[in-house]
């Protein structure tokens, strides 16, 4: 990948964790049925775990792209991002019901 796809992939994680973790995430949650999903799921803590979840991918791709330059850490980046979102999934479908 280019530096220029990296400096996009910080740049939008960051912002959508701040957007996520400040409450400010209406338009990035808008997809599918909404009325089903609030009445399932407590939306503050979901917004809360994909905040962090997005904070996490942010400062991942920052080692990847700038401090770690091998190619093994290419293959790490990848594996802990899925088992961010994989965590973050999971954790959503456990602890956010209503």
């Amino acid at each position: 990948m280019g530096k220029t796809f990296d400096i996009f992939v910080i740049v939008v994680s960051f912002a959508a964790a701040a957007m996520l973790l400040t409450g400010h995430s209406d338009f990035i949650m808008n997809g599918g049925d909404r009325n089903k999903r609030k009445s399932i799921y407590d939306e503050k803590k979901m917004s809360k775990v994909f905040g962090i979840a997005f904070l996490l991918s942010g400062i991942l791709t920052v080692l990847d792209s700038y401090v770690f330059t091998a190619a093994w850490s290419s293959i790490v980046y990848t594996v802990l991002l899925i088992i961010i979102f994989a965590a973050a999934m999971i954790y959503v479908r456990k602890k956010c019901r209503k």
